[in-house]
């Protein structure tokens, strides 16, 4: 019996190591998009040539027959004893990066923001990159990169100080007089290899000129550890995002090192309460009816808005910094969808069909959804999530909507296969 057993034991370890989860391999969390700069006034301004801290490769070269992307970056003196970061928006497949003939890491999809601290690799002068594009099982539940032209967008390098900023979240509710008291909650990463100490200073200005709030946050951290910083506002309804008047305010952040200013960080920020509430969404108390198109990336906001719609539904492999600041601008309402769509694999979900219920598939479906979330979450046009599209439920959609669920208790999260399943709200969109 025992020699059963133990035979029973080696079979099973042997079908694990050959059915691995299907995930990326990286060392960062998704997160907003961050940019730092080495003066306050440039990042008010915004522009990203002004900052010593990023830098955009620009000359690169493809080799079809490899499926690899190639440029490189330059390191000065400046970025020593600094985090070096790179940040890459989108690709159309799965990829795997290169620093130096090194590899920094993989991404099982190419349709989110994906980071990658490559400080180890980096050397002081020239830094070669190489994004080389792979085939991959992963692909397969993103229709999105069938007969797709090899493609990346939006690479760029950041380099933060070793406690930095990883991350700004605003979290908003109103109070008896329809004002918005706004939380926001900075996120510390300490990349240090000892103790270090940072102080947060704050400012929230309203109309770029009236002062809402200022202070400052002192934190320490040990090595590799994280933690959160909080601060309130109060924000009048006149400074409130809604579509019919998508006001926002700005938030300046200065983090201070050992006394001397070692990133300064400027965002504007939409303040809303949005809130599922009896199957409808409303948004600063107000029922806020979405009649949602499906946005493609081929047509125009315009189009789209002259048809009546006032939210647009899009993957997240579409979702781009640059499409949701336009929808922040315009007060279009965004379903944001996970890149999963997993229709072209049948309706069966035993053994060998449908991923939505294959174990192995189960952590990608949660990887793809929180990199959604999280690369999104700081837009206030953002109105819900959607885990992906197909026509079964299974494990991996079942715990996809638990997780998003533990991340985003106020916003509708649906999947449009649930088919009376409880992994989606119920939520009239349409």
């Amino acid at each position: 019996m025992r020699i059963f057993t133990l035979l029973l034991s080696i079979l099973l370890c042997a079908a694990t190591a050959t059915a691995q989860p299907l995930t990326s391999e990286r060392n960062e969390q998704p997160r907003s998009l961050i940019h730092p700069y080495n003066r306050a006034t440039d990042a008010v301004q915004g522009d990203v040539t002004a900052s010593s801290y990023i830098y955009t490769p620009s000359e690169w070269r493809f080799d079809e027959a490899k499926g690899e992307f190639s440029s490189y970056f330059p390191m000065g003196t400046a970025w020593l004893n600094r985090q070096v970061l790179v940040r890459i928006e989108r690709a159309t497949s799965a990829y795997e990066l290169w620093v130096n003939g090194r590899q920094a890491g993989r991404s099982a999809s190419g349709a989110t923001a994906t980071e990658f601290n490559v400080t180890k690799l980096a050397t002081t002068g020239r830094n070669d990159l190489l994004i080389r594009l792979v085939e991959s099982e992963e692909n397969k539940i993103n229709t999105a990169y069938n007969a797709s032209k090899p493609a990346i967008s939006g690479v760029e390098v950041i380099c933060q100080p070793t406690i930095r900023m990883r991350d700004i979240i605003c979290h908003t509710s109103l109070n008896d007089s329809g004002e918005g008291i706004a939380e926001f909650a900075v996120a510390v990463k300490c990349d240090a290899l000892g103790r270090k100490s940072s102080k947060i200073e704050y400012a929230i200005y309203l109309n770029d000129s009236t002062e809402l709030a200022r202070g400052a946050r002192e934190i320490s951290l040990d090595m590799r550890r994280e933690d959160t910083i909080r601060f309130f506002s109060r924000v009048p309804r006149i400074g409130l995002w809604r579509a019919s008047a998508p006001h926002t305010i700005r938030l300046d952040l200065c983090n201070r090192v050992e006394g001397r200013p070692a990133e300064y960080i400027s965002r504007k920020v939409g303040v809303r309460d949005a809130k599922l509430s009896m199957q409808k969404l409303y948004v600063n108390r107000v029922a806020a009816p979405l009649k949602t198109a499906d946005y493609t990336g081929e047509q125009s906001l315009d189009s789209i808005v002259e048809s009546g719609a006032s939210a647009i539904f899009v993957t997240a492999d579409k979702a781009t910094e640059a499409l949701l600041s336009e929808c922040d601008r315009r007060g279009l309402y965004v379903i944001v969808c996970a890149p999963i769509d997993t229709t072209p694999f049948g309706s069966t979900i035993k053994r060998g069909g449908n991923p939505t219920n294959d174990p192995l598939w189960r952590g990608l479906f949660a990887e793809l959804n929180a990199a959604a979330y999280h690369t999104t979450k700081h837009h206030p046009c953002v109105a819900g999530y959607a885990i992906g599209r197909g026509r079964t439920t299974g494990i991996s959609t079942y715990e996809s909507f638990l997780m998003m669920k533990g991340v985003e208790s106020k916003l509708p999260i649906i999947y449009e296969g649930a088919d009376g399943e409880w992994c989606s709200d119920k939520f009239l969109f349409r």
